[in-house]
């Protein structure tokens, strides 16, 4: 279910006050199973911006894999993180009796994607520093400690120790896709 364009605008106004730690940005995000597929439309805005990264940034095509192995390799790591993710976070916030709160993270979560993205690939293109990368990675640790803080209803310590927790959690699915992709 693809979102229209003023829920993407609501979704970005949201992001915006939750990065400033204004808790009422949740409510610019539909926060029920609609918003939560709704959300998936943040996957696919980015996904062009991803594969221009992939094959105009720093990623290298291994050299016994063609062009097209590599792109659909890449596609079915980014769906898979995308479904696989969330699904994780289901039965961990199920299993902390904070399952009543998943729509709440997630959808915002699903949406921050899309200025995370963006910024960290302009980041890579524009000033292509590691102190510059390193600030964008902040920023985005930033906001999901807020999505996680408001949206979870976390205490400060938690939300961080939540925000490293799903970070750990991404790159391990990423690091396993990949060396199952061969990449």
């Amino acid at each position: 279910m693809i979102a229209s364009g003023q829920t993407i605008r609501s979704a970005m106004q949201g992001i915006f006050q939750l990065a400033l730690l204004r808790a009422d940005g949740l409510t610019y995000f539909r926060r029920d199973a609609t918003g939560f597929w709704q959300s998936f439309t943040a996957a696919f805005i980015s996904l062009p911006v991803i594969f221009l990264d992939l094959f105009l940034g720093s990623e290298n095509i291994p050299g016994s894999m063609s062009a097209a192995h590599f792109a659909i390799n890449h596609i079915l790591i980014y769906a898979i993180n995308w479904l696989l993710f969330p699904l994780i976070i289901f039965y961990l916030l199920r299993f902390s009796n904070r399952g009543h709160l998943f729509f709440d993270f997630m959808v915002p979560y699903h949406w921050a994607n899309l200025p995370i993205t963006m910024l960290i690939i302009l980041i890579e293109f524009t000033l292509g520093t590691p102190i510059f990368l390193l600030f964008g990675i902040i920023c985005a640790l930033w906001l999901v400690h807020a999505i996680a803080r408001f949206g979870l209803q976390l205490p400060i310590p938690l939300a961080i120790g939540f925000v490293l927790f799903s970070f750990t959690i991404n790159m391990i699915i990423d690091s396993q896709l990949r060396g199952l992709g061969g990449i």
